[in-house]
């Protein structure tokens, strides 16, 4: 069954009510979920695995797995939250499939970082010119995984604190410290790169 919502009509209704009609066979609705997510989710998994054609494998992965749970009937309390968690779990499993086979990820020193005095968070927003995105993208992708997704839920994505830990599964405190870890990394990584700020504000 196909539905018959314009424009004006879908803007309107909200992403749970969008899957509940795709669990009634909807096929509009999934439409719907699919361009206001498909931007998001696919900067999120590209960033997280560091390879345009494989965040567009997982891209259809995460719709095909939000379909198919639709048919279930299942109840989603935050869909936006579980949407990015359906995402950053298949993102994890790549990874981890990386690193059975050998495939080389980038990661930092765990102890490098410690040897920066100044501490103070480094953002995208701080790099100067947009020359240097690609810099930034690679950067991004030496963190380990579990700093790299925080970072990119909160700084890039722009989640709170909360819906954070609702998509990692982890505590609100958790994201602040591996935040500030992932922040401290990258500012590692791009400090050649980005402007140099006074360093009595922290």
């Amino acid at each position: 069954m196909r539905g018959e919502m314009g424009n004006t009509d879908a803007e309107s209704v909200s992403d749970l009510e969008l899957f509940e009609k795709t669990s009634d066979g909807d096929e509009d609705a999934f439409v719907q979920i699919v361009d206001r997510y498909k931007d998001r989710l696919y900067g999120f998994l590209r960033r997280m695995v560091s390879d345009s054609s494989d965040a567009e494998d997982l891209l259809q992965q995460t719709f095909l797995r939000v379909y198919k749970k639709s048919l279930d009937h299942c109840r989603i309390n935050s869909f936006s939250s579980w949407i990015f968690t359906v995402a950053a779990n298949l993102a994890r499993d790549e990874l981890r499939r990386r690193a059975r086979i050998g495939r080389r990820t980038f990661t930092l020193d765990d102890g490098y970082a410690e040897t920066i005095a100044d501490k103070k968070a480094v953002t995208v927003e701080e790099v100067a010119y947009s020359e240097l995105r690609e810099r930034v993208d690679w950067a991004v992708g030496c963190l380990n995984e579990t700093y790299r997704a925080v970072f990119v839920l909160r700084d890039i994505e722009g989640m709170s604190y909360e819906e954070i830990a609702m998509v990692l599964k982890i505590r609100i405190g958790t994201v602040k410290s591996r935040l500030n870890r992932a922040r401290l990394k990258l500012r590692v990584l791009l400090a050649p790169y980005i402007k140099e700020e006074s360093a009595d504000d922290m």
